[in-house]
């Protein structure tokens, strides 16, 4: 395994210095935009049109000065490549003809500039000042769509919490989100919402989760698809969201392409200060609270920072820096089901058919003639009274509706360090910091279960703490008048947690936390699995990659690649719904136990209308009444197993560390077939390998009888080839760990990943009639495209679903214990085992060390898995477009 990881490695970084040994012997010329830099191109001619080759050009940043200096070729070709975002002078001149300069062009982040100067005959020191019109802004070069936003645009326009990446889903072809909880949202031109990628100042800063940063978005107080790290409005000079058809440069996911460019120093000092502020005092108090005689929760919302930027070194160093901040000492509205006065002495009360309120002592319907059991009665007395008669039945629940505080403390700072080696040579890095913590009321404490909460009080009893840090660096290069490389080093760590009080006995009496009629009533303490898991996630992202162009005549040829190495380590108690890694006793009557009609009033219908029970009520009595009797259906608990697959002490965690990997490589050529006429050609290839897990804590689905490896294109197969021949196709299945099969991975690499990518830009040139004044002089360019492109694999899929597969992971149940010490599957009311009445432990079927394969026993060991298909293939999408751009 670790010879297979070596080699791949080698393979990345061999192909990768290839690329780059054999464009620098080539004599070529310059490089296109990338996800962080510009392109300037044009054609210098005289006043009859013809070309000239040899003229000077010179590109300078009024920001720092710097100077960057090109000739034009044969075919009075120019460009210049990797041109940071910012303002610029461009002048050529050449002998016998006056200079011409565009004294102001603004250059945004991965667009092209065709920006063509005629030189008027006379002396080189008279100078003729020309405007860059919008017709610069005309994308000649490829068929990508897309939008740039930056500057005082980026802050004056109003975005939610200050973020930059606010204003993504409001360009054209994105979906945008309709709110929390919704998922429907953030799709770029028909791709699925986690494949767009956000390029942080040349370095990737996707989510390697979910591609959206959705596990955080409570921490982070944003709902849509964001990079890892926040991106305040402040801190950005701008971004550009390409939304379909990207050249060969873009090839790392099939979404929209999201670049964004970190501010940066300058030669003159500058700087903001800034402070947000929110006030209840300024709010209206919520319909909810003032029915119930809730004051108005907190709210006060401090959003601070400051920056500055300067040269170190004039003309040659320059450092930026932004830091801000944010403090929300907020409260939320919460709702939680409790038991009514009558419901806490055991007295169910119900309407009959003719409307009528009746109540019923349960230990009247109780065979055994015990009636409440006290281990229940003393966990629902330790219940606040209920405030808000308008939720549950009014009768046995209601609900209790309080103000939870939800703070949400923010720290972000990010340095940028631009230095200049020479006039070809530059390199600039950044390095960004986060700190960010929510109290969640996702789990909530209303009856002083944990110690030192008080009874009666919401208090959140878990928070989101998330650590995300990231580093970008580059290095770009003229190696000669005509070549340019950039090399890229990205770094990027995420940590989150889900920090959670894990399910323990909330009153003596039990050996399991207590679930009781889960749905018409809530515990105390939230223990069921969706409130009370816990997860950690961190990952490292570590990239390498490197740009290269070649122009020759009239093309201009682009290579690269990127390496990216991802190791992750991920920690939870859950397999998303079923048993915690805690003991979890449920109380009620909807797996096993059944109640028969003479433990409950009889059934409204026919002349039967008073003293009698609503046939849709029926459900509800049963939960109740096994509730309040204590009686348990079923009692779970998920239990890990190491390597060797024997079982670990109940509490532990499930856990994987893995690693995986991505390569990418591209090639582009741009050819100016005439100066109208642009034709774009390029390829991506990318392979992206399974994870390996360090402890090999993988598992395979297979058939039990043969050991065959069974693929979900197979399984279904001969289950439609057998229902054909009137057969049933049904082998019992085994799940078999991956140090125990012949193969390295637990799905193939997928090695088809080429994405050929074709362009046509036409830029017409009409000088009168009516084809000049509907298109003008090469003031429209029509656009067309087609892009293969294929997915990213995010650790959701990759990393999770592995974990959550039977073997490493199993759960213990019971299900319908009795009394006698059995977990025969079914029960009722008469021989059920009863919580504060047949002792306080349920028993569990004996754990011992697992046979490989592991065969799940029946019944109900495990009533749900996960596995990843062992052919799994990279998802990939077509996309085709056509467009037209006009200057106005």
């Amino acid at each position: 395994a670790m010879q297979g990881k070596r080699n791949l490695m080698r393979c990345g970084i061999s192909l990768l210095l290839g690329v780059g040994l054999l464009i620098t012997n080539l004599p070529v010329s310059s490089l296109g935009q990338t996800a962080a830099t510009a392109t300037i191109t044009g054609v210098v001619t005289d006043p009859t049109g013809a070309v000239l080759a040899g003229a000077s050009i010179e590109l300078v940043d009024l920001a720092t000065n710097r100077v960057r200096k090109q000739t034009t070729n044969e075919a009075g070709h120019y460009v210049f490549t990797a041109v940071l975002p910012g303002v610029y002078k461009i002048t050529a001149s050449m002998p016998g003809f006056r200079q011409a300069v565009i004294p102001s062009l603004k250059v945004d982040v991965a667009k092209s500039y065709q920006v063509n100067l005629t030189l008027e005959i006379g002396q080189i020191a008279e100078v003729v000042e020309v405007t860059a019109g919008a017709g610069v802004e005309l994308q000649t070069l490829d068929a990508t769509v897309g939008t740039t936003i930056g500057g005082e645009q980026l802050l004056r326009l109003p975005t939610i919490n200050r973020s930059s990446i606010a204003l993504f889903t409001l360009q054209p072809l994105v979906q945008p989100h309709r709110g929390v909880g919704v998922n429907s949202g953030g799709q770029v031109a028909g791709a699925r919402s986690d494949q767009s990628t956000f390029n942080l100042d040349g370095a990737d800063a996707t989510d390697l989760v979910a591609g959206t940063s959705n596990y955080t978005s409570g921490a982070i107080d944003w709902v849509g698809p964001t990079p890892m790290i926040p991106v305040p409005a402040e801190s950005i000079e701008e971004f550009r969201v390409g939304t379909t058809n990207p050249n060969a440069t873009f090839g790392r996911s099939a979404g929209g392409q999201v670049s964004l460019v970190t501010k940066r120093g300058t030669n003159e000092l500058h700087g903001s200060a800034y402070w947000y502020h929110q006030n209840d005092q300024l709010n209206a108090n919520r319909w909810e609270f003032n029915r119930v005689g809730i004051k108005e929760p907190e709210l006060k919302d401090n959003r601070f920072g400051f920056s500055a930027g300067g040269p170190i070194v004039k003309d040659r160093t320059f450092i930026f820096g932004h830091y801000e901040g944010r403090r929300l000492p907020q409260s939320v509205s919460v709702l939680r089901m409790v038991p009514t006065a009558t419901l806490r002495q055991g007295i169910l009360r119900f309407r009959d058919a003719a409307g009528n309120v009746v109540s019923y002592n349960v230990k009247d319907f109780d065979p055994r003639g015990l009636g409440m059991s006290p281990v229940v009665r003393e966990l629902w007395n330790r219940l606040p009274e209920g405030n808000d008669p308008t939720v549950g039945d009014g009768l046995n629940t209601m609900g209790f509706r309080a103000a939870a505080r939800a703070p949400l403390t923010m720290d972000f700072a990010v340095v940028r360090l631009d230095h200049y080696f020479s006039p070809n040579w530059r390199f600039y890095g950044t390095y960004r910091y986060s700190s960010q913590e929510v109290l969640d009321v996702t789990q909530l404490d209303i009856a002083g279960i944990v110690k030192g909460n008080p009874r009666g009080q919401a208090i959140p009893t878990a928070s989101t703490p998330v650590e995300p840090r990231f580093v970008s660096a580059r290095l770009t290069g003229q190696i000669t008048p005509t070549l340019v490389n950039e090399f890229i080093f990205g770094f990027a760590r995420n940590w989150w947690a889900y920090k959670r009080v894990a399910p323990f006995p909330q009153v003596p009496g039990t050996s399991g936390a207590l679930m009781i009629a889960l749905g018409d009533l809530d515990q105390g303490l939230d223990v069921d699995t969706q409130r009370a898991r816990s997860r950690v996630w961190k990952d490292h992202v570590w990239q390498f990659g490197d740009n290269m162009t070649w122009t020759k005549g009239a093309h201009t040829l682009q290579f690269g690649g990127m390496w990216r190495r991802m190791p992750v380590f991920h920690q939870r108690d859950d397999k998303v719904v079923g048993s915690l890694a805690s003991l979890v006793y449920e109380l009620n009557a909807r797996t096993a136990v059944t109640v028969p009609a003479a433990n409950r009033p009889p059934t409204c219908g026919g002349n039967i209308t008073t003293n009698c029970l609503r046939s849709a009520d029926v459900g509800r009595w049963n939960d109740l009444l096994a509730g309040a009797l204590g009686v348990v259906d079923k009692a779970g608990v998920l239990i890990a197993r190491d390597g060797n697959l024997n079982p670990l002490p109940i509490g532990t965690p499930l856990f994987i560390d893995s690693t995986f990997h991505a390569v990418e490589f591209y090639a582009n050529d741009t050819w100016r077939v005439t100066p109208s006429l642009t034709l774009s050609m390029g390829v991506t290839y990318n392979v992206q390998t399974p994870p390996r897990d360090k402890n090999d804590k993988q598992t395979l689905i297979i058939d039990r009888d043969t050991g065959e490896v069974l693929s979900a294109e197979l399984y279904f197969g001969r289950r439609r080839t057998a229902a054909l021949q009137g057969q049933v196709y049904d082998p019992v299945l085994a799940y078999l760990p991956i140090a125990k099969s012949n193969r390295k991975y637990i799905y193939d690499i997928d090695w088809n990943n080429v994405g050929p990518r074709v362009a046509v830009a036409w830029n017409p040139s009409f000088s009168g009639g009516f084809w000049g004044k509907l298109f003008g002089d090469r003031k429209t360019v029509w656009r067309g495209g087609y892009s293969l492109t294929f997915d990213r694999v995010n650790g959701v899929g990759i990393i999770m679903i592995p974990i959550l597969g039977v073997g490493f992971a199993q759960t213990i149940t019971c299900i319908g214990p009795r009394r006698d010490g059995t977990c025969p599957g079914s029960n009722d009311l008469t021989n059920a085992f009863r919580v504060g009445v047949d002792g306080a432990t349920v028993p569990l079927p004996a754990v011992g060390p697992a046979s490989s394969p592991v065969v799940p026993r029946t019944p109900f060991e495990e009533t749900l898995s996960f596995s990843i298909d062992p052919k799994y293939t990279i998802g990939k999408s077509h996309s085709l477009d056509l467009t037209m751009q006009r200057e106005l």
